[in-house]
């Protein structure tokens, strides 16, 4: 029997778009400006964090206790557009993660007032294939040299690498939500959340292919059909996760999916039919052709 709130939510989020997702370069590690219609986005994603009246967003999702985001640019900038929606300060300009640096050690289970970097939730280092399209040098996105670069992540790292981090960030907002419960003076841990507006609430920004790994290692069920090898995100898009809790398990349940309500994109004319979805893109070749 289903739960009728989870005791936690957490909501991963996908950066805005760059003028390499309109160039269809691949730009995994390295980073390329945003777009006007980027800019746009973050626009309307920090409207939409923006609370209401009744204390809730948009997207009727409690302020978040902590955003943790990948430490390349468009990411970044993401996460700031969404802290200045919530009230939260921006990740300061004097951090130096890099896609590079040590995975972020899960900080204290308090509510955070500042935005957090976490090398493990940057997108897929493509190495060579780079800066690229179809494999193809592209004129104004330059590859660093090789030796800052790096070596390219195989997939299998990659995606034992999202499923890890994974497992840190819902490990820590599990701990910060019973240790919310015990605050509240609740009888048993297992307890959940009663009011929408105050389940613990963590938000991790960063990129489609980790979301896609994320959601591959943790929620295999979301794979189906057309989602048998990739599932679409949307640039700014929204997939948000409840995290059910018993005194010896966690459930994890997909409450929301590429959610761009903020956008007014949820569905797009096609030949197909007025309400037909954008078409799933199910290779990786397909991404960027």
């Amino acid at each position: 029997m289903q739960e009728a709130q989870p005791a936690a939510l957490l909501t991963l989020v996908r950066h805005a778009e760059s003028m390499a997702n309109v160039d269809r370069v691949l730009q995994g590690v390295c980073d390329a400006p945003l777009s006007p219609r980027g800019l746009q986005q973050l626009q309307q994603l920090e409207d939409a964090w923006r609370p209401t009246s009744a204390s809730l967003n948009l997207f009727r999702l409690p302020k978040p206790a902590l955003i943790v985001t990948s430490p390349i640019g468009r990411a970044k900038r993401t996460s700031c557009a969404i802290a200045r929606g919530c009230g939260i300060n921006s990740l300061p300009e004097s951090d130096t993660t890099t896609f590079r640096s040590a995975h972020c050690e899960a900080p204290q289970h308090v509510a955070h007032d500042t935005v957090h970097a976490d090398a493990g939730l940057s997108e897929r280092n493509f190495g060579t294939a780079e800066c690229t399209r179809k494999m193809q040098s592209v004129q104004g996105y330059e590859r660093p040299p090789s030796k800052e670069l790096g070596r390219a992540e195989s997939v299998a790292a990659f995606y034992k690498r999202a499923a890890d981090v994974g497992v840190k960030w819902m490990d820590w907002l599990e701990t910060y939500a019973r240790n919310s419960l015990q605050d509240r003076g609740s009888p048993d841990s297992d307890h959940q959340f009663k009011a929408s507006d105050t389940i613990p609430h963590l938000v991790l920004v960063s990129h489609g292919q980790w979301i896609n790994a994320f959601l591959q290692q943790h929620l295999p069920d979301t794979w189906e059909k057309a989602d048998l090898y990739y599932i679409q995100s949307a640039n700014t898009s929204l997939f948000t996760i409840g995290l059910y809790f018993t005194p010896t398990s966690r459930r994890l349940e997909l409450l929301r999916r590429n959610d761009t309500r903020h956008l007014d994109e949820t569905t797009r004319p096609s030949k197909r039919g007025r309400r037909a979805k954008p078409p799933q893109r199910t290779t990786l070749t397909a991404l960027w052709s």
